[in-house]
């Protein structure tokens, strides 16, 4: 169920969005691994986690105008 709606999701969004959700995949991941499984990050995983998290928050903000 879950390619079905994703390409659904990705034929109807902008190529810049789409760009974007790319990434957010693996943040998406780590967050459920950390949520659902109760799995544990070190600290440099942490960082590494609010550094790519900031990263796209910043992209998705500071966009420019179109």
């Amino acid at each position: 169920m879950a390619y079905p709606l994703w390409f659904r999701g990705i034929d109807r969004l902008a190529p810049a969005s789409v760009s974007l959700l790319t990434l957010a995949n693996p943040l998406v991941a780590t967050a459920a691994g950390f949520l659902v499984l109760g799995r544990t990050l070190t600290g440099w995983q942490l960082t590494g986690f609010a550094i790519a998290l900031t990263a796209l928050t910043l992209s998705r903000t500071l966009r420019s105008p179109r």
